[in-house]
Formats: structure tokens, sequence, C-alpha cells
């Protein structure tokens, strides 16, 4: 299978479905700031690919949806215009709420990883299980940083 499809005469239903992807696979890469081709090293595609995402004239593949997906840190329900709801958000606007100290998080693949990472290990906690997790691991952290305190 391929990181694409070509859309040249597929018509049908799939086109607003292709255009609404198209759409927020732009302003989700802008809002961070990326550029294609950060995007599409990141994802070990070219330039060209996700261009040609972006254009609508070309679709990724299950496993590349999913992959966009996550490294944009969004459903793919979302990017599919299915829903216009993006929950990792307000998780990362908890997450973002918390004092980071010096050294907050990059807004980059590595990020994405440890947030999907935290979102698996803490779905079902309530958010003050959070905080007190959180708490935890600033603690934990500090003691990293300065063994003899």
């Amino acid at each position: 299978m391929t990181a694409e499809t070509d859309r040249a005469g597929s018509g049908g239903t799939g086109e607003n479905l292709s255009e609404i992807f198209a759409q927020r696979l732009k302003e989700e890469r802008e809002a961070r700031g990326w550029t294609q081709q950060y995007l599409a090293e990141s994802l070990g595609l070219t330039n060209g690919t996700i261009s040609g995402y972006e254009r609508n004239y070309r679709e990724p593949d299950f496993l590349t949806l999913s992959r966009i997906a996550r490294l944009l840190e969004v459903p793919t329900a979302y990017l599919l215009g299915e829903t216009d709801r993006k929950p990792k958000a307000a998780i990362a606007e908890e997450l973002a709420s918390y004092d980071a100290g010096p050294h907050p998080l990059p807004n980059a693949p590595e990020t994405a990883e440890a947030i999907a990472l935290i979102e698996r290990a803490w779905s079902g906690l309530t958010p003050a299980e959070r905080r007190k997790r959180l708490d935890f691991l600033k603690n934990y952290t500090k003691l990293l940083d300065d063994p003899e305190a």
C-alpha cells in the first residue's frame, strides 16, 4: 500500500471529505508553525506528498492518516470532518496551565509521543488524580535536577 492515492477521477462523496482533510491538515500544520518540509520529514514522506494532500489532489492511506493525526495530536475523525471537536487540545490546554518552569516542552514529534503515552496511561483518571500525578512528576524532576535537595 502506498502513502497516497492520486485523486484524479475519484469523484463521489469522498470529495467533500478530501477537501475537509486538505483544509484541516494545512490549518493544523500552520497553527504549529511547521513547514510542509518539516511535516514531510517527520512522517518519512516527501514535501510533494504533503503539498498534494493540502492541495487535495492526493489522499493518504489509512496508516499515513493515523500517523498524521498522531503527530498533529488530533483525532483522525477531526481531520476527516466527522467531528469539529479536538479532544486532545483540551488535554494540551490542561498541560499548558501547569508551570513548565525553565524547560517547556517543544512543539515537536517527541512531544506528541510523550503526550500520547500520558493519554493512554491517564485516560481513566479524574482531573484531581491527574494533578496529583503531575505534582509527583514535578517533584521527581526537581529531585533529578538537584539530588542533594
